[in-house]
């Protein structure tokens, strides 16, 4: 096998290592523990469960990244959101951190310390984020996006 098959295989390892369990409108995450029933969602594997987490009719969940906190970031067309981790398990109420402009279409979402980047249709963008007590008590407004093309 030489090698630019090698990194074939590699790169298609890596996509099926990063796909993310939003399916439209609905967010799902599987875990190890025994959940609720989700209707419409069957797995074969009986050790898993899907626990629900969050649904909008106007909004179109596309991304999701989660911080050594866990707590988890998800991004759609134009918003983007935060979910807290409660000590119970699962995650709080959904928090609007920024809304972008219209048909931003946030695809990615990277972690890096106190920083989320946000990659959209047409611009990435920092959001540095502040941190006390292990919560975010504020998330500055993107500034001087860096541009590429469509």
């Amino acid at each position: 096998m030489g090698q630019g098959n090698g990194s074939k295989l590699k790169s298609k390892l890596i996509v099926k290592i990063r796909i993310t369990f939003t399916f439209g409108l609905l967010a799902v995450l599987l875990s190890l523990d025994a959940a609720a029933e989700v209707p419409g969602i069957h797995l074969a594997d009986k050790s898993l469960g899907v626990e629900f987490l969050d649904s909008d009719e106007k909004e179109f969940f596309i991304s999701q990244t989660m911080d050594l906190s866990g707590r988890l970031f998800v991004g759609c067309r134009e918003a983007l959101y935060l979910y807290e981790p409660i000590a119970e398990g699962g995650f709080g109420p959904r928090q609007e951190l920024h809304r972008f402009p219209k048909d931003s279409w946030l695809y990615d979402l990277e972690v890096y310390g106190n920083d989320l980047f946000v990659l959209a249709n047409s611009a990435l963008y920092r959001i540095r984020m502040n941190v006390a007590g292990g919560r975010i008590t504020s998330a500055s407004r993107p500034k001087n996006p860096i541009r590429h093309g469509n």
